[in-house]
């Protein structure tokens, strides 16, 4: 009995092994980023886009095409009179085709409401939308376009100032208006700014559209040239509102200069219980005659000039009232006027307004002074 060997095992070819390596290297090779397959993506993708677009415009026109069917096959057909149908057609045939469109009418009618109920939530959501978008488009405009840099201010206009330079009103106005628009300008700061200015008494700010701003500054006007022993001369309005300090020579021939017995003096001071100032507050528009200055005495005043001078002065008044106040004042002809206690002023100015019509310009110089200190009993001394 023979045995057979058994057959070696096939051997690979060259072929095989060139094929794997082949295939092997491509398979290397398409990992790799090829730059001239770009195009083609793009191209791929663009066709792939325009298709879909295609195939989305098949569907929206399948889709009217099928509404458009049902809205012609809901209505009902006119198939004739029915007496004509009844000859030629069976009754239980008539009968079907009777049910049939009313079946059909049903259905047209359902679909009209379904419609009618979708066109209104589909008006309902359009209005939500644009309530919507229009109150957000509303809040946007009130927040942005104040703030918008075209509303910037660029123009200032200051109106109204004499006492106060126009570079000082600009100086306090400038820091507040930066980067700000006339929307969103606070007109109060400005106010307040400028209000501390010892002339200024009241302020209005206007704009004007697109970048414009108007200050128009109402001023004090200088009442009175308050004296102060040891402390310089000052301006002082009608108020009682210290402006300024100055030198008393500019201004002695420009108003009447007072006395005034209050310390520590500075800009802005309100000064109250001054009898000189009330005086001079309640000489009407029509009083014939300007007073140069006025004087109050008291047993304790400190009087401008030395002691002598003083004693003197006090000593050529003699209706003044021992421990009490009493007004002397000079008018710029020279004539002196006694008003006595600081009461009954305005009495006093009309009883002086009197005396001075009675005696005019050309009668008052051998006046010596006229006494008002009762003023049912006025008394003049020296004249005709």
């Amino acid at each position: 009995m023979s045995v057979r060997s058994a057959p070696p095992p096939p051997r690979r070819s060259t072929s095989v092994r060139t094929r794997a390596a082949t295939s092997s290297s491509q398979t290397a090779s398409s990992a790799r980023p090829d730059r001239s397959s770009l195009p083609t993506v793009v191209v791929h993708a663009l066709v792939r886009m325009v298709l879909r677009t295609v195939i989305l415009l098949a569907r929206v026109v399948r889709y009217a095409v099928l509404a458009a069917r049902d809205a012609f096959t809901n209505a009902p057909a006119d198939a004739g009179p029915r007496s004509e149908r009844s000859a030629t057609t069976p009754p239980s045939t008539v009968e079907w085709d009777d049910a049939e469109r009313a079946q059909r009418r049903q259905r047209s009618i359902q679909h009209e409401r379904i419609r009618a109920r979708r066109r209104q939530l589909v008006l309902r959501r359009l209005r939500l939308v644009a309530l919507v978008l229009g109150i957000a488009l509303i809040c946007v405009s009130v927040y942005a376009v104040p703030r918008m840099s075209v509303f910037n201010v660029k123009r200032i206009a200051v109106e109204g100032t004499s006492a106060v330079p126009d570079l000082t009103v600009r100086k306090k106005v400038d820091p507040i208006i930066d980067h700000a628009t006339i929307f969103t300008l606070d007109t109060s700061r400005i106010r307040s700014s400028l209000a501390s200015l010892p002339f200024v008494r009241s302020v209005s700010v206007d704009r004007h559209f697109p970048n414009g701003l108007s200050v128009k500054v109402v001023e004090y006007k200088p009442l009175a040239l308050g004296v102060s022993v040891g402390h310089g001369s000052w301006l002082v309005a009608r108020d009682g509102r210290v402006l300024a300090k100055v030198q008393s020579s500019d201004w002695s021939a420009q108003i009447p200069k007072v006395v005034i017995e209050q310390d520590n003096l500075k800009p802005g001071t309100r000064l109250t219980g001054e009898p000189a100032l009330r005086l001079l507050r309640l000489v009407p528009p029509t009083f014939p005659g300007t007073f140069e200055t006025i004087e109050v005495f008291t047993p304790t005043a400190r009087r401008p000039g030395s002691r002598r001078a003083a004693r003197e002065q006090a000593s050529r008044s003699s209706l003044l009232l021992a421990g009490t106040e009493s007004i002397i004042a000079h008018m710029s002809d020279g004539t002196e006027i006694r008003f006595g206690r600081p009461d009954r002023l305005d009495q006093k100015l009309a009883v002086v307004e009197r005396m001075l019509g009675l005696y005019g310009p050309g009668r008052r110089d051998g006046i010596t002074y006229i006494d008002v200190s009762v003023p049912s009993r006025p008394a003049v001394m020296g004249g005709e």
